[in-house]
């Protein structure tokens, strides 16, 4: 969250830096001294800032090394759960059971987080076959199935609205973060009505 500052710190640092470095060998020069035998003092506050600049990368790493790893759990996660929707075809339990199993895995797609960018397009291919595979295999009666298919709809234009919306964004960063957690949200909703998908 903090990276853009310290790099617009960094390089504002070494812009000051780099000026006040100009005007003491003007001063140098000015005061009768040789341009080539100016050496440049060395400054204490520099050593202190790249300590403190390397600190952070460290400590960025550390963290980018955590964000890896929870990602290839959630991976793991996500993994299991297409592969719990793929062994609901074959439950014994009742219609009404099964669905209800079916929405609580649908949720825990959703509430686990980011996997790798590698993994990701398979994963959801494989998630929204199995999906697809459930809905083709349960045969549940039209009125329940077009239900779903309405609330999943619903889901997606209440986010195409929201996407439009962040053209009133002045902050870009911020909207393409935002732009980013609806394409999440996107991929993560079942399926709509067929004559509606092209719409």
């Amino acid at each position: 969250n903090v990276r853009n500052e310290i790099e617009n710190l960094k390089t504002n640092f070494y812009k000051k830096h780099k000026a006040e470095n100009l005007e003491r060998r003007k001063v140098f020069v000015d005061e009768g001294g040789n341009i080539e035998d100016y050496v440049a003092a060395e400054d204490p506050l520099e050593e202190e800032f790249k300590l403190l600049y390397k600190d952070f990368r460290e400590r960025k790493n550390e963290i980018n090394k955590l964000i890896d790893e929870q990602k290839e759990q959630n991976l793991n996660i996500k993994y299991k759960i297409v592969d719990a929707i793929k062994d609901l075809i074959n439950k014994p339990e009742s219609l009404n059971h099964t669905f209800q199993e079916f929405h609580d895995l649908q949720k825990q797609w959703r509430d686990t987080g980011l996997v790798p960018q590698h993994a990701s397009k398979d994963l959801y291919e494989n998630y929204h076959l199995q999906i697809q595979n459930f809905y083709n295999w349960i045969k549940i009666n039209k009125e329940l199935r077009d239900l779903d298919l309405k609330k999943n709809l619903e889901l997606k234009i209440e986010l195409c609205e929201k996407a439009e919306s962040l053209i009133n964004i002045t902050d870009i960063r911020q909207a393409f973060t935002d732009l980013q957690e609806l394409h999440e949200r996107w991929k993560e909703i079942g399926p709509i009505p067929l004559e509606q998908k092209d719409e």
